[in-house]
């Protein structure tokens, strides 16, 4: 999930990105068989197989994608006589839900999917297959904390975690610097420094200072804002959540927080603006956002001037909190009603496997993300020294995933506290009154799904 609440366009994605693909076909080595991985090939006298794989690039990224397996079909896959195809499904949720729908009750379904959609979902549902013992004993093994928490589900593993999605704070260096101003390092300095970064000119912002849309996706957000501040919206025992929290004194102190920036004129709420064309028209001063925005939307949208004086640091918490951010992001799973089973953990295996990682590199250096496997080679090309300290070293110190992935029923929470939340910012209800309202609602809920 994207902490700018965007798509990006195809213009977005097309610069370094080409670049960065070929360091990845590099990597992956163009002569060999691929056999870094350490599996044995299969039997001389196996039929051939056709894997279906589902991805959601298209554009220049589909093509750069399509390279990547292009690099199987003709080197691990050539020896093992298993050629992949690539089938391009929407990154909508609700289209991706209903298109694996389909496929399932026509017969259709893929070998495996690259999805963005929570891992208990699919796991509960019987959608995607258990990762055999000796592959989810190498995702234990290989992947940062934050990465593995988001593909564990009732103590099974079922994915490889791809797309590592966490956010820090972006800043403008030159215009804290022209105001003799450091980085923020508590939620209070953030806001503090916020306000003092703004400039209008009548009724025209011509410089934000914090740039994110709170409101849009709401509950992800919500969530991590209330850890900031010290308190957890979900509680569990053992791994089982038994009660949502959404109207303690640091879930109201989150919403509060963020409600007094758009009251002091420091977001892009009630602005005819998106996030991505604050950055782009250079009216950001500060937000906080992944990777991605940096490389796709500000570098590949011609803004090298904008990308060159990014500063970043990790989320800041509340004093005294221990910092904390949370990771979301897609995954790479086995169909369960694959006919081809072990084909599919064979492709897996080529596409995420240390050294090469082929996969792990197009996600990182292509559509930019936060690495998921440990030790990732750094430098990353195309990433300033500050992206990685921020992102790699010091935001993945402090990642957990997402406690709503571990949650049934996360559809019908997340359209409840979007429109509170949205309704609090609104001026519509006061954020006490509102969250103490919705919260018997929440955990009816989460009983109904979860019993």
């Amino acid at each position: 999930m994207e902490r700018t609440a965007t798509r990006l366009s195809r213009r977005h994605l097309i610069g370094a990105a080409g670049t960065a693909l070929g360091g990845v076909l590099a990597a992956c080595g163009q002569d060999g068989g691929g056999s870094a991985d350490g599996a044995q090939a299969r039997p001389a006298n196996a039929a051939p197989v056709e894997l279906r794989l589902w991805l959601h690039w298209g554009g220049k990224t589909g093509e750069q994608a399509q390279a990547v397996i292009d690099q199987y079909n003709t080197t691990r896959g050539a020896e093992d006589r298993i050629k992949t195809v690539i089938e391009v499904v929407s990154s909508v949720p609700d289209e991706y839900r209903a298109k694996m729908t389909a496929a399932r009750l026509g017969g259709a379904a893929p070998d495996v999917y690259h999805h963005g959609l929570a891992v208990s979902e699919l796991a509960q549902g019987q959608i995607i297959a258990e990762l055999p013992p000796e592959e989810a004993n190498y995702v234990k093994a290989n992947y940062t904390p934050g990465a593995l928490q988001r593909v564990v589900y009732r103590g099974k593993v079922w994915s490889h975690p791809t797309q590592n999605s966490a956010a820090a704070v972006v800043y403008r260096k030159t215009y804290l610097r022209d105001l003799g101003l450091q980085p923020p390092t508590t939620a209070q300095q953030l806001r503090d420094l916020a306000k003092r970064l703004n400039r209008t000119e009548g009724d025209q912002a011509t410089r934000l200072g914090f740039v994110f849309n709170f409101a849009n996706p709401v509950p992800f957000f919500f969530a991590e804002t209330i850890a900031r501040f010290g308190g957890k919206m979900v509680t569990f025992e053992g791994d089982k959540p038994v009660k949502l929290n959404v109207s303690t004194p640091q879930a109201i102190e989150a919403v509060q927080w963020y409600v007094s920036m758009v009251d002091d004129g420091s977001t892009i709420v009630g602005r005819p603006l998106s996030v991505n064309d604050a950055w782009i028209n250079g009216v950001a001063a500060m937000g906080e956002a992944e990777p991605n925005l940096l490389l796709n939307t500000v570098r590949n949208g011609g803004r090298q001037d904008i990308f060159e004086d990014a500063g970043l640091v990790r989320l800041p918490p509340a004093a005294g909190v221990t910092p904390v951010a949370y990771v979301n992001g897609w995954a790479l799973s086995g169909a369960k009603d694959s006919k081809q089973s072990d084909a599919r953990w064979r492709f897996m295996r080529w596409m995420t496997r240390k050294p090469d990682m082929p996969f792990s590199r197009f996600i990182v250096e292509t559509v930019g993300s936060i690495p998921s496997p440990t030790e990732y080679p750094t430098p990353i090309p195309g990433w300033t020294t500050e992206m990685t300290q921020a992102y790699v070293k010091d935001t993945t110190a402090i990642a957990q995933g997402h406690p709503l992935l571990q949650v049934l029923g996360k559809g019908e929470i997340d359209g409840l506290c979007a429109t509170t939340i949205q309704s609090i910012v609104q001026k519509k209800q006061a954020p006490l009154e509102a969250l103490r309202a919705i919260e018997p609602q929440l955990n009816d809920i989460l009983k109904k799904w979860n019993p």
